[in-house]
C-alpha cells in the first residue's frame, strides 16, 4: 500500500495488504486492477499476515469476496465462530469445488459448520478434501447426481443448500435435480451467472443469483465483517488458505494478453497470476 485517503485509519502507507478492486462497480479506470496503481476501498481490504506472499494472496480478494456474498447472503448461512465453531448445522452442495469461489466457499462452509458435498474433476479430489470438502464428486461420472443424494441421505442430513460456481445449463440442472430429490423444504440454489432460460426453473426451489458487487453498496456489513473482522485472523491462523499452485505469466503487465489466451484454451487446478515488474 503506497497510500491512503484523508478517512482511513486501519491502514498506513507500507502496509501490505490484499484488496478487492471494484473498478467493474464504479466504472472509474482509476479503480480497476491490472494496472501500475490501484484505487481499492478501504471496506475491502485486508492486512496480509507476514507468512503469506502475494503470488498467493493475489488469489484471495475475488474469491472470498464472491463466495462469502454468496453463502452468508445468498444463502444465509451464519458467520461462522472461530472461537467456538460449530459443527453439523447443515449440508450443503458446491458445484465446481476447484475454482477460486468453488475452494473459498468450501473453506467458509466447514467454518460455519457445513459438511460440504463438492464437485470436481478426480485429480482435486484429494486437495478439495483437505479444505474440508465431507465428499467429493466427479461430474464426470453419469451417476454423480444419485451418487451425491444418497451420500448426504445415508449421512442424515439432506442438502438444502446449494452453490454453482460454472452456472451452465448442465451444472444448473445437475445442482437443481439434487436439491429436488434430497426434499428439503426451503432449499436454495445459489448461481454466479444469470440462470440460463433453456433450463426449466425448478418448482420449490429459490434461485438466488450471486451479486459480488453488493459487498460494496447494500451488503456493505458482509464486505467488514469479511475484511476487517474475520479474515486477518483466519490467514494468520491457516483457517483460510490460497491454492498452492501458482503459474506466474512472465512479461508482467504486458503478459496478461498472455494469460487470458491461456485461460481460454483452459486452466484446471491452478491459478494464473501476473506480477508488477
Amino acid at each position: 500500500m503506497v497510500a491512503v485517503g484523508p478517512k482511513v485509519t486501519n491502514f498506513k502507507a507500507g502496509d501490505r495488504v490484499l484488496s478487492f478492486a471494484n473498478g467493474f462497480s464504479t466504472g472509474r479506470n482509476e479503480d480497476s486492477a491490472f494496472q501500475t496503481y490501484t484505487a481499492t476501498p478501504a471496506l475491502s481490504t485486508t492486512k496480509l499476515p507476514d507468512n503469506l506472499d502475494f503470488s498467493h494472496a493475489v488469489m484471495l480478494p475475488m474469491g472470498v469476496g464472491t463466495a462469502g456474498m454468496a453463502l452468508f447472503n445468498d444463502l444465509g448461512i451464519a458467520y461462522p465462530d472461530l472461537g467456538a465453531p460449530k459443527k453439523d448445522v447443515g449440508s450443503i452442495l458446491i458445484w465446481g469445488g476447484a475454482s477460486s469461489v468453488g475452494t473459498m466457499a468450501i473453506q467458509l462452509a466447514r467454518l460455519s459448520g457445513y459438511s460440504v458435498y463438492a464437485v470436481a474433476s478426480e485429480p482435486h479430489h484429494a486437495y478439495l478434501k483437505s479444505l474440508g470438502a465431507t465428499a467429493v464428486f466427479d461430474y464426470h461420472s453419469p451417476t454423480v447426481v444419485e451418487a451425491i443424494v444418497n451420500a448426504a441421505r445415508s449421512a442424515g442430513q439432506p442438502i438444502s443448500l446449494a452453490l454453482d460456481t460454472i452456472s451452465e445449463a448442465a451444472t444448473l440442472k445437475s445442482t437443481a435435480e439434487i436439491l429436488a430429490k434430497s426434499g428439503s423444504k426451503g432449499s436454495i440454489l445459489a448461481h454466479l451467472l444469470p440462470w440460463v432460460e433453456d433450463v426449466s426453473r425448478p418448482d420449490g426451489i429459490k434461485l438466488s443469483n450471486v451479486s459480488a458487487e453488493n459487498i460494496w453498496t447494500s451488503r456493505t456489513d458482509v464486505s467488514a465483517w469479511l475484511f476487517h473482522t474475520f479474515l486477518p485472523s483466519a490467514l494468520e491462523q491457516g483457517l483460510i488458505v490460497p491454492s498452492p499452485k501458482v503459474r506466474i505469466v512472465e512479461g508482467g503487465l504486458h503478459g496478461l494478453q498472455t494469460a487470458m489466451d491461456t485461460l481460454k484454451q483452459g486452466v484446471s487446478g491452478e491459478k494464473l497470476v501476473v506480477e508488477l515488474e
